[in-house]
């Protein structure tokens, strides 16, 4: 007995009372159903956990699985995970820093990070586009507070850190089918802008495909040395 398809419907729980915590205010939160049909036409169902912030991320997920699945035994579960695990599911090239850093200065303190509203904008090579907006002064807490809950005499970064204070803006918008939701797709074009800040693009792709991490810390080392900046 064989997968024949796997089938995924989002399910969206609206909460009596708005639920706010530091990522911002959340309206309610969503499990997708997991419905799995084999080839002697049993069908069996399950249900991921439920998720405030990331839906999308799950349902892309489960879509990546779907494709290692179809096809394999159903019974057995040992061989099938071991299929799962050694897929290139993990986080690597999974985000992206700005080459610049922009310092404060008279022109642009804590008061305007308080204040700073990030727009996004996605662009696919299959002519979807999406627009949101994510703004600072919506968080519930302030990022002074974050900064202290992040470094201090409980944890320390003598090579300092970057404080990811997360986004509001959670994408809903259908793309390829009514009711299917939002997934990315490769050749994506990411961007995220602000007037005091740039703009910083991003493609997406695979990880296996993108130019390997090589250079490391004690690379840097080596090249300041070189450099006689040590």
């Amino acid at each position: 007995m064989k997968i024949k398809d796997i089938r995924l419907t989002r399910l969206f729980s609206k909460f009596k009372t708005p639920y706010v915590w530091a990522m911002g205010k959340n309206l309610g939160q969503t499990t997708i159903l997991v419905e799995v049909e084999t080839d002697a036409g049993v069908v069996g169902y399950g249900e991921t956990a439920p998720t405030m912030t990331s839906p999308e991320a799950i349902h892309t997920f489960l879509l990546t699985a779907k494709t290692v699945l179809l096809g394999q035994p159903i019974t057995q579960i040992t061989d099938l995970m071991k299929q799962l695990f050694t897929q290139n599911f993990g986080h690597h090239y999974a985000s992206q820093c700005h080459p610049r850093i922009r310092l404060f200065d008279d022109s642009f303190s804590l008061d305007d990070v308080r204040q700073v509203q990030v727009t996004l904008h996605v662009e696919g090579e299959d002519g979807f586009a999406m627009d949101g907006h994510s703004s600072m002064a919506e968080i519930s807490r302030d990022p002074s507070d974050l900064v202290r809950q992040t470094y201090g005499a409980h944890h320390q970064y003598p090579d300092g850190f970057m404080l990811m204070m997360g986004t509001l803006f959670a994408p809903t918008q259908d793309r390829d089918t009514k009711g299917g939701g939002f997934t990315h797709k490769l050749g994506d074009v990411v961007t995220i802008s602000n007037p005091q800040l740039g703009s910083l693009p991003n493609t997406v792709r695979l990880s296996t495909e993108c130019p390997p991490w090589v250079f490391g810390p004690t690379h840097l080392m080596r090249n300041l040395a070189q450099r006689g900046l040590l």
